[in-house]
């Protein structure tokens, strides 16, 4: 007869042993994702049946190998200890970037010339190129129609919530929902100060600001989330903190806020009153 605790050691041996390769192979998930990001764009636009000119090929090919190496240096050196936002701007660009080329070419690269094969469009390397050209000019496209929309003041979202046991007193009361500023390596002060403006046309009763405030301390980006400290509110202006405020010294951003006039709720709350009912606004830390 087999003894049940050796056949539980086993078991137990085993799943160890899984557990083991998972953890070497999350080790490298880390150093596969930038390659596949810049070798797949690469193959799709350079490598597929293009026969470009061999000058254009080795260009090409340069430039996705220095993007590449470039990176995960330039994102080091900015989100790292050095914190230098020269290079977190590189790096976060070559990111953003990289993921639109990707998604696109491995988008593009197969429907666009499987209908371009359907349709009899050409020969090969004709589709090939045209290939190539959609996925450029979608991805220039897409990252200058981006760039604009972050730089731009949000739209204003209005929405009705309707709470069945909300008293009568507190019918109409107006809730302003601030989220994912993240003030970081490109100084939006201005943009902060436009926001609050736009804030303060709403005449809330409530101003929340829900986190993900900045990337950076709050010492580093104090210039561009001062302009929160215009914001107004009839009862209260609360502040609940996101997970990036963890990476930069999260209790510097409750102080600031708390210096700024905003009430910030770590695991905690505070009682909105109107025309005699009660809210009870509540805030728990970011896990």
């Amino acid at each position: 007869m087999t003894d049940t605790s050796e056949v539980r050691s086993d078991d137990r041996a085993a799943h160890e042993t899984q557990r083991t390769r998972l953890h070497r192979l999350m080790r490298y998930i880390p150093l596969i994702a930038p390659v596949l990001l810049w070798a797949v764009p690469c193959w799709v636009l350079l490598y597929t049946g293009q026969h470009w000119p061999l000058p254009v090929t080795l260009v090409g090919t340069a430039l996705f190998v220095l993007g590449l190496v470039a990176m995960p240096l330039a994102m080091g050196r900015g989100h790292g200890r050095r914190q230098q936002d020269w290079a977190a701007i590189i790096g976060d660009t070559l990111l953003g970037a990289s993921w639109v080329l990707f998604t696109w070419s491995v988008l593009l690269g197969v429907l666009l010339r499987l209908g371009l094969t359907v349709a009899g469009v050409g020969e090969s390397q004709d589709r090939a190129r045209i290939v190539t050209w959609a996925v450029l000019g979608t991805t220039a496209v897409l990252l200058a129609w981006g760039y604009a929309e972050a730089r731009r003041v949000p739209r204003v979202r209005r929405l009705d919530v309707q709470l069945p046991r909300l008293g009568a007193g507190l019918d109409g009361t107006r809730v302003a929902l601030i989220t994912d500023t993240h003030y970081g390596p490109l100084d939006r002060a201005r943009w902060s100060a436009r926001v609050c403006e736009t804030v303060n046309t709403l005449e809330a009763d409530l101003v929340c600001h829900t986190g993900d405030i900045a990337d950076g301390t709050a010492e580093r980006r104090r210039a561009q989330a001062t302009p929160l400290g215009t914001v107004r509110a009839t009862h209260a202006r609360v502040y609940v903190t996101g997970n990036h405020e963890y990476y930069s010294e999260a209790q510097g951003w409750v102080d600031l806020m708390d210096e700024l006039g905003w009430e910030p709720l770590r695991n905690r709350h505070l009682l909105l009153e109107r025309g005699g009912d009660t809210l009870v606004v509540a805030g728990v830390d970011d896990v």
